[in-house]
């Protein structure tokens, strides 16, 4: 297809996404599937190849696994929308232009704020979540089930599985954060919730909800090797401090130590020690260094739900200051 990226949508399927591609063949619509694999010579089937520039290729069927394509000219369309990505979560209000101006449009605005929007799957993530399918094979029944579930669902990128009593019943509590810690739509919770329920059984109850995030800050003095240039090795540590507690790298209901923070801090090059002065969860600063730091979490059997949260650290400024 000439467009690109295609979109994909939010689904309660097992995948979490769905295309808005449409094709008809001599105004007949035929249906996307995964494979041919089962596939009549009579079935109106499809399927799409997503290629590494990003286009999408369709392959239609050959007579025997799929129907073939009849004769004749400019008898196939294709409807689709384009463009994904988190670069389309735009403030309400703040499209007014249109691509193309039909007769009689005058002006145009999005009324709600869009949600849901996630990038195209990097290598690295990718190698990752590879085998989560493969781990539950449309099917859940443990703890990490559920979570493996989660993670492979379109716009989810952390889940976090714990047993919870709903009612008089045991069942699950599943916590989730979107994309690069975008907020959880409605409807993405809501489709993900159907989509466990179906693989898991209707006897298991399951409540999905959106992760809360934390955050915390810190103070330190760093002793600086002299061979180094202090500045530089501050600016090194802020770095790493950033990279090491960023919400891509920490995972839900994960706590923060002090051993943690000071061996993140003394692996950088030049630190020869350090001396933490502070360490406190941003919204409590009562007590300013804690030897750790929770982040809730569903107690196990508890019959009290609670969202787990992400503890990471403040983008605000850290205080550094070299020691004399």
């Amino acid at each position: 297809m000439k467009q690109t990226p295609l979109t994909y949508i939010s689904s309660d399927n097992a995948s979490g996404a769905k295309s808005t591609l449409e094709i008809r063949v001599n105004d007949i619509l035929w249906e996307k599937t995964d494979s041919f694999i089962g596939c009549g010579p009579a079935d109106k089937v499809y399927v799409t190849q997503l290629n590494d520039d990003a286009t999408t290729t369709v392959i239609f069927g050959d007579g025997i696994y799929g129907a073939r394509l009849p004769r004749g000219q400019n008898n196939i369309r294709a409807k689709y929308r384009k463009g994904i990505g988190l670069g389309g979560l735009v403030k309400a209000n703040q499209l007014s232009q249109l691509i193309t101006r039909p007769l009689g449009v005058k002006e145009v605005t999005n009324m709600l704020t869009p949600s849901g929007a996630a990038d195209a799957e990097l290598i690295d993530d990718a190698r990752a979540n590879a085998t989560l399918t493969i781990h539950t094979l449309g099917r859940v029944v443990s703890l990490q089930d559920y979570e493996d579930f989660a993670r492979s669902f379109s716009g989810i990128d952390k889940a976090l599985a714990t047993w919870a009593w709903l009612g008089q019943k045991r069942g699950v509590c599943v916590t989730v954060a979107g994309a690069n810690g975008q907020p959880v739509s409605a409807d993405l919770t809501n489709n993900l919730t159907t989509a466990l329920i179906k693989s898991a059984g209707t006897n298991t109850l399951v409540t999905v909800c959106a992760y809360k995030p934390i955050f915390f800050r810190l103070e330190a003095k760093i002793e600086i090797d002299p061979a180094y240039i202090a500045q530089n090795v501050i600016n090194a540590v802020d770095a790493c401090l950033r990279e090491t507690f960023s919400f891509k790298q920490r995972q839900l209901g994960q706590l923060v130590s002090q051993s943690e923070v000071i061996a993140t801090i003394q692996r950088v090059d030049g630190v020869k020690a350090v001396d933490l002065d502070k360490l406190y969860r941003t919204e409590d600063a009562g007590i300013q260094l804690n030897n750790l730091l929770k982040s809730a979490r569903t107690v196990p059997g508890d019959d009290k739900i609670i969202a787990a949260e992400l503890l990471i650290i403040d983008p605000r400024p850290i205080h550094l200051t070299q020691m004399l």
